[in-house]
């Protein structure tokens, strides 16, 4: 297939266009995700100084891991459910925190500019009551960042904020769930709703210089990845980058500020894609035959 071939997608009454990238096209810095390879799932890495994904050899089959290019680690979850940090540069592993019959933990984040480790961790190893906490990975002391009555998923720190998606409704709500993204000002420890698209908002991603927030939202049917802006007052404004009868989730933003994300394809596989305007996505080529928890690391 010719690299600048415009494949065309007809879903629903919209049109979705996808193009080829370049074979040579160089991956942003700090890129982590989870690829099916040789019957596997395997973590690949864009480390400083490569322009392509590297494999990584870790000691368990990885489940949400977390990449930061900046202090060289690798934070995931064993099969067992224990809290692993790889350290990219020794090939060494040790445990962080061990899974016990009562607590689970899912989803790490590293902090942006700070030496911490955020995870969710799941009391009595459920979803419905959640909080998110973080390590110092200096000292090892914990601390809780955030908790509320409700789930809390997706932890993100930028700056002195904390970004997270807060789920509405937990229970007796009739099988219906309202996601939002929430962010908690670290200083004043002041949280409030960002979002108010009252459906499943979801994986907060959030620009370098802290002005746009993105999503991945249900508001069009399918899940589409918006972008809002964060210099206005909550709720935000926001406007959907992709369209359509898409699966589009995972919106990270490299430091230049562009846009990533996972889409589902026709033969149930996921690929990312980097958004290069409205309703137009570029697959990034690779041999992998799918991918999941897309991130990209600071």
């Amino acid at each position: 297939m010719c690299a600048n071939r415009l494949l065309m997608v007809v879903a629903l009454t919209f049109a979705v266009i996808a193009v080829q990238t370049r074979a040579n096209e160089p991956w942003p810095v700090g890129m982590s995700f989870v690829a099916l390879q040789d019957g596997k799932w395997q973590l690949f890495v864009v480390p400083p100084g490569k322009q392509r994904p590297q494999r990584v050899s870790l000691m368990h089959e990885p489940r949400t891991p977390a990449y930061s290019p900046s202090i060289g680690k690798i934070a995931y979850i064993s099969p067992q459910g224990d809290v692993l940090l790889h350290d990219l540069a020794t090939g060494r592993e040790s445990a962080l925190l061990e899974a016990r019959a009562d607590t689970g933990y899912t989803q790490p984040s590293f902090a942006a500019g700070k030496n911490h480790l955020l995870l969710v961790e799941l009391q009595q190893g459920r979803s419905r009551s959640t909080r998110i906490l973080a390590i110092d990975l200096q000292t090892g002391e914990q601390a809780v960042w955030s908790q509320q009555r409700s789930a809390q998923f997706h932890p993100l720190a930028v700056g002195d904020f904390l970004y997270y998606t807060n789920v509405h409704c937990v229970e007796n709500c009739a099988g219906r769930y309202v996601h939002e993204i929430w962010a908690k000002n670290l200083i004043s420890q002041d949280a409030r709703q960002l979002t108010l698209l009252n459906t499943l908002t979801q994986q907060p991603a959030v620009a370098a210089d802290g002005g746009v927030l993105y999503v991945s939202s249900e508001k069009q049917g399918g899940k589409q990845i918006w972008k809002c802006a964060l210099n206005n007052e909550p709720p935000l404004s926001c406007e959907s980058m992709t369209s359509g009868g898409v699966a589009d989730t995972h919106p990270v933003v490299s430091t230049d500020g562009t846009v990533y994300f996972l889409r589902l394809l026709s033969d149930g596989r996921h690929a990312i894609m980097r958004a290069v305007g409205k309703a137009r996505a570029a697959a990034m080529q690779t041999e992998m035959t799918d991918i999941r928890d897309l991130e990209i690391g600071r």
